[in-house]
């Protein structure tokens, strides 16, 4: 933990990280074409009645991704990991729905440039509190 919380530069640089409480999303509505639009935006979309957030995905997981147009899945299509637009060869067809199942990371930094560690044993530190901020690209 020391050696990679000093490579990052404590604030300095973002990182990909797993929350093991939401990295996931099934079927996630993205779109109906308009018959134009080759690419699109991975978000997830949290609903609460009727209040909704849009969260835009910039880091999906390799191998995780499945298109969909209509209720065909596709491979005609390619992702860009590092800011997750999905772009197709040519528009799908008008009115047709496009979802999308995938995994995803989310860009985070840690909130502090100091680190402190408790020395439980030979070679054995443990940590608290260590505090992680989203990065919204």
């Amino acid at each position: 933990m020391i050696n990679f919380f000093r490579v990052v530069k404590g604030k300095g640089l973002g990182f990909r990280f797993k929350d093991w409480l939401d990295y996931k999303s099934e079927r996630q509505f993205l779109a109906y074409s308009d018959g134009s639009i080759t690419s699109y935006q991975l978000v997830k979309i949290y609903a609460l009645g009727a209040n909704t957030e849009v969260r835009k995905i910039t880091k999906p997981v390799r191998k995780s991704v499945e298109v969909y147009i209509g209720d065909k899945k596709t491979q005609l299509y390619s992702l860009n990991y590092d800011t997750g637009a999905l772009t197709f060869p040519k528009p799908p067809k008008k009115g047709i729905k496009i979802e999308v199942t995938f995994e995803f990371d989310v860009p985070v930094r840690f909130n502090t440039d100091q680190i402190s560690a408790s020395i439980e044993n030979h070679g054995v530190h443990s940590f608290d509190n260590i505090e992680l901020i989203e990065i919204y690209t």
